[in-house]
């Protein structure tokens, strides 16, 4: 099964015999293909390609849609930046010894986390802390993790909050995120 977080090892060795009493071998293939996890609010991926270590020589990326909607090529860097939702073919070609190696991708689309609603509880006297918060969200693949001012929490409500400025985030296991700026007040003297 393929996910965002699969990470391919491919080796291919081929064989050059330059004489009968010599013969070495020579690898040339992919060491890693990694696809970066999602970037909070941006439906794109970056995919990075290694190739494995005896490359003395020039080295062709390509990365291109099955569809033919997207085509890419560099040399000498296996870096692929924004990436959507497709099917990929992957390939390398040392431009030394015109070997070639093919790999496939598949780029899941992603359903980004979005915050829907906050329900905010001001504090209720001056100098207390009984202000709460919890964020209602949509979106997003698997687990959710929540934030509240840089401070990591399993669950969306966050309670026993003194009056202050919150910086509150979500982010879904995908990788993607969502973020909302909230202000818990406090009564004014009388």
């Amino acid at each position: 099964m393929v996910n965002k977080y699969t990470i391919y090892k491919m080796i291919v060795v081929s064989m050059l015999c330059g004489s009968a009493s010599y013969c070495g071998a020579l690898v040339f293939g992919f060491k890693q293909i990694k696809l970066n996890p999602v970037e909070c609010k941006a439906p794109h991926r970056t995919l990075s390609i290694l190739v494995d270590k005896n490359s003395t020589h020039n080295v062709r990326y390509v990365v291109e849609t099955e569809d033919g909607s997207f085509f890419k090529e560099q040399l000498n860097n296996g870096v692929f930046e924004e990436l959507t939702a497709n099917h990929y073919r992957i390939f390398i070609i040392n431009e030394t010894s015109n070997e070639q190696r093919m790999a496939a991708m598949h780029i899941p689309p992603v359903n980004p986390v979005s915050i829907i609603s906050t329900v905010i509880t001001h504090v209720t006297e001056r100098g207390a802390t009984n202000g709460s918060l919890s964020i209602v969200v949509t979106g997003g693949t698997g687990m959710y993790r929540y934030e509240l001012n840089g401070i990591p929490s399993n669950s969306p409500d966050f309670t026993n909050l003194p009056p202050h400025s919150y910086s509150a985030r979500v982010f879904s296991s995908d990788g993607s995120c969502d973020m909302v700026e909230v202000v818990i007040t406090e009564p004014f003297e009388s």
